[in-house]
């Protein structure tokens, strides 16, 4: 059996005692938590153990009563299928009520002044990641239909977590393809680095922020050797340095931004959001709101009607506990529907970025 954690949000990966995944690397943690799926344990018989007191300071487990209880909710393969399967019918939905809207978003995406020839870029972005994702889960939490950054225990700590549990070592996710729904990001002085794309986890993205967290002695592209140590401090201030110069157009790395596929005869190729062109980012916003709380207004409860019987509802877990995890397979197979179709950027015939687009926002 194998059990672990799908986050969303930031864990201060430095602040080591209220980081859950400590405590889940941990001999026997993975059982423990497995156990607890569907049953509650006696604390007096696990008391002593390291990891017991860590879960509960993390607040994974919690003490009723002198009884361990899961606080989280748990996904198994069963569960994923279930809600795969669902959301494969709402993400229709979901992208009928966004095509009517694409041709007025795609004349808008052509007015991005950094670069007006890459409209199918910034549609991607705009349109997958920053209204589907980042906007949608926002107003999800605020129309109170799922947490996503629930503040807890410890420094800079803001996020939720699924559990994953596996009856076996050979028991695999299924897979969607194709599916777009993950991002990453980092935010260097005024400059955010981010990167959006399938959640394939044999792709590794030679981008920033992603190759800051990636061992450096692997898989990275020869032209950023020599910019990049071992020494994550230097590998900050080089990606401060990227992102003032990349922003300000200015030329000392030029040859490292056409080798990295992130400029083209002297021009930027990925899409960069300065705050000019943010006037262009809120109507799209606004345009994508709308489809959203009309999407919510007619599926919300033939979505949980539907998913009745996976296993955190039917452990007591509220509908909004796990519709996180949902949302995303909603909202990704939905890209993946966009980018298929030709509605927007499909980075699956991309040969530079393999599955994933780079971005930049200037703040």
């Amino acid at each position: 059996m194998r059990y672990f954690f799908g986050q969303v949000g930031n864990i201060n990966s430095a602040d080591v005692e209220y980081n859950p995944y400590t405590y889940l690397n941990e001999s026997g943690a993975e059982e423990f938590l497995y156990k607890l799926i569907n049953s509650p344990e006696k604390y007096s018989n696990y008391e002593n153990i390291d990891f017991i007191n860590g879960f509960l300071k993390t607040e994974i487990i919690k003490n009723i009563d002198g009884c361990l209880y899961l606080n989280i909710p748990t996904l198994f393969v069963k569960d994923k299928e279930k809600i795969i399967s669902v959301s494969q019918k709402y993400a229709e939905k979901l992208y009928d009520s966004v095509l009517t809207q694409s041709n007025k978003i795609e004349k808008l995406c052509g007015q991005y002044k950094f670069n007006k020839n890459i409209s199918d870029k910034y549609m991607f972005i705009v349109i997958c990641c920053i209204c589907l994702d980042w906007q949608a889960l926002e107003l999800l939490e605020k129309w109170e239909f799922l947490s996503y950054r629930v503040t807890k225990p410890g420094k800079n700590n803001e996020y939720t977590l699924t559990g994953h549990a596996y009856m076996s070592n050979n028991e695999s996710d299924p897979v969607i393809e194709p599916y777009y729904a993950n991002s990453s990001s980092a935010q260097i002085y005024d400059y955010i680095l981010s990167s959006f794309g399938s959640g394939n986890n044999s792709i590794i993205r030679q981008c920033f922020p992603d190759i800051l967290w990636k061992n450096q002695g692997e898989n990275i592209p020869e032209y950023y050797k020599n910019y990049l140590s071992g020494d994550i401090n230097k590998n900050i201030n080089f990606a401060k340095q990227f992102a003032a110069e990349i922003t300000m157009q200015e030329s000392k790395f030029d040859l490292l931004y056409e080798q990295s596929g992130c400029k083209k005869n002297g021009v930027l190729s990925i899409p960069v959001f300065t705050q000019q062109d943010s006037s262009i980012t809120d109507t799209i916003k606004e345009i994508i709101e709308k489809v959203l709380f009309e999407w919510i207004s007619n599926y919300i409860s033939e979505v949980e009607c539907d998913l009745f019987d996976i296993t955190p509802l039917k452990n007591n877990f509220a509908f909004a506990d796990v519709f996180n995890y949902i949302w995303h397979n909603i909202f990704g197979i939905c890209n993946g529907m966009l980018c298929k179709n030709g509605i927007v950027f499909n980075p699956k015939d991309n040969e530079l970025f393999n599955d994933y687009l780079p971005f930049i926002i200037y703040k």
